[in-house]
C-alpha cells in the first residue's frame, strides 16, 4: 500500500513537471521565403547564448522560455541571419521566413609570372628538342605512349 501511494505521487510528481515545461517553451516553425519549405537543421538560439536547438526535418523547433521579452537568432548556412523578438506567449506556432544569402566566390587573380618560362627556355637550350615528343616530355605529369605496331598513334595521358 505504501508503495502505490510513493508511485502514484512520483507519476503525479513526474506529469506536472511535464506539463510545466510544455507550458515554457515555445513551438515555431522555419520556413525558406522562396518556396516556403520546412528549414532543417537550421541553429535557433538566444542572443545572450545561453541554450539553443535545431530545427527538426519538418522545419519545427521548441525552446524554453526564461524571460519575455527575449531575442531568438535563426540561422542557416546559406541563408540571412534572422533575430527575432520573443514579446508574449501569443507568439506560439508562429512561421519565420528566412531570405536565401547571396553566393559570392572571392576574387581570383591570375598573373604572369616569368619564373617558369625562364626555366623552359634553360631546358631548350641545354636539351634541343628534335620530335614533338621530345617537347611533350618536358612537361610535368604527362605520360606518352607510343602505337607498338609501327604506326604513328601516340596517346597523351
Amino acid at each position: 500500500m505504501k508503495i502505490t501511494k510513493i508511485a502514484a505521487a512520483f507519476l503525479v510528481m513526474t506529469f506536472s513537471g511535464k506539463m510545466m515545461a510544455q507550458e515554457a517553451e515555445k513551438q515555431l516553425l522555419i520556413k525558406d521565403a522562396d518556396d516556403k519549405f520546412p528549414i532543417a537543421d537550421a541553429l535557433v538560439k538566444y542572443d545572450h547564448g545561453n541554450s539553443h536547438t535545431h530545427t527538426g526535418p519538418d522545419g519545427t523547433f521548441a525552446i524554453p522560455v526564461k524571460s519575455l521579452p527575449d531575442t531568438l537568432v535563426i540561422s542557416r548556412q546559406g541563408y540571412d541571419e534572422v533575430k527575432w523578438v520573443v514579446t508574449n506567449d501569443e507568439d506560439k506556432n508562429k512561421v519565420i521566413f528566412l531570405q536565401h544569402k547571396p553566393f559570392q566566390i572571392s576574387e581570383v587573380a591570375i598573373s604572369h609570372s616569368s619564373f617558369l618560362s625562364a626555366i623552359t627556355k634553360v631546358d631548350l637550350n641545354k636539351f634541343p628538342v628534335n620530335s614533338a615528343q621530345d617537347l611533350l616530355r618536358k612537361v610535368p605529369g604527362l605520360f606518352i605512349a607510343q602505337h607498338a605496331g609501327g604506326g604513328k598513334a601516340e596517346q597523351l595521358f
